[in-house]
């Protein structure tokens, strides 16, 4: 473990991780959401043409 002072840059590394964490995690949360609400568009016109039989 490094102790204060011995890496100036170490706080600019830990934000640009958090920063490049931070993209990753919200890719899968917009990936997830889109595949949910596709799957919720073709439940709604799913049951929409069950109904108007």
């Amino acid at each position: 473990m490094l102790a204060a002072g011995d890496c100036s840059s170490c706080g600019w590394n830990l934000k640009s991780a958090d920063i490049a964490r931070s993209v990753r995690l919200n890719e899968e949360v917009t990936r997830v959401s889109q595949h949910f609400g596709a799957l919720t568009i073709r439940s709604a016109d799913a049951f929409v043409k069950e109904i108007s039989r």
